[in-house]
C-alpha cells in the first residue's frame, strides 16, 4: 500500500509543478508539508480540463487514475497514449504519460515525453517552469544530479526562480550525498 500511495504521489507531483493541481507544497519544499488528498486532487484535475476536450478526456482521466490506484501501471501507460491521441496538445495527457513512466522506472521514456511537454507550453507562449522542473526531477530520479543542474541552467532566463531554487536544492542534495526531489 505504501509503494502504491509513493507512485501516486510522483504522478501527482508531476502534475502539480506543471500547475494543474496544488499538493500543498510551502515555500521550504520541505515533505512534512506535503499533503495528498486524491479526490480533491482529480476533482481539481477534472476542472482544468479545458471545455473543448473535457467530454473526450474525462473518461480515459477516470480510467487512467483507476489503473494507477490498481497498480495497473501498463494499462494506464495505454491510457494516456490514447488520451494523446484524442487531444495531442493537451499537455496533461503528456504529463500522465511522463509520471507514469517515472514511477515504473521508465526514465528514457519520460525524459522523451517530458521534452514534447515542454515543446507544447512554449509553443503556446509560456515558459514551462513547472515542466522544466519535472525533467529535472526525473533526470535526479535517473541518478543524473548533475546533468539535472545542466539542464535548469538552460532556462534559467525563462524561470529564474524555478531554477535558483531547484538548483540550490540539487546542489545541497547532492552535498550531502542526498536527493533533492522525494522518492
Amino acid at each position: 500500500m505504501l509503494k502504491k500511495q509513493i507512485i501516486i504521489y510522483v504522478i501527482l507531483f508531476i502534475i502539480s509543478v506543471t500547475g494543474l493541481v496544488s499538493l500543498g507544497h510551502s515555500k521550504s519544499r520541505s515533505r512534512e508539508s506535503q499533503t495528498i488528498r486524491l479526490p480533491q486532487i482529480i476533482s481539481q484535475v477534472s476542472q482544468n480540463i479545458p471545455q473543448k476536450t473535457q467530454k473526450s478526456l474525462d473518461p480515459y482521466f477516470r480510467r487512467f487514475n483507476e489503473y494507477l490506484r490498481e497498480g495497473k501501471y501498463e494499462e494506464a501507460i495505454s491510457e494516456a497514449k490514447r488520451m494523446i491521441e484524442i487531444a495531442p496538445d493537451d499537455e496533461r495527457a503528456y504529463n500522465a504519460l511522463q509520471g507514469t513512466y517515472t514511477v515504473t522506472g521508465r526514465f528514457k521514456e519520460a525524459l522523451e515525453v517530458s521534452k514534447k511537454v515542454i515543446e507544447i507550453a512554449r509553443s503556446k507562449g509560456r515558459p514551462a517552469c513547472g515542466s522544466i522542473e519535472t525533467h529535472a526531477m526525473i533526470l535526479e530520479y535517473a541518478g543524473n544530479q548533475d546533468e539535472a543542474i545542466e539542464f535548469l541552467e538552460k532556462y534559467r532566463q525563462d524561470c529564474p526562480k524555478t531554477v535558483e531554487s531547484v538548483v540550490k536544492g540539487l546542489e545541497e542534495a547532492r552535498s550531502k550525498g542526498e536527493r533533492f526531489f522525494p522518492h
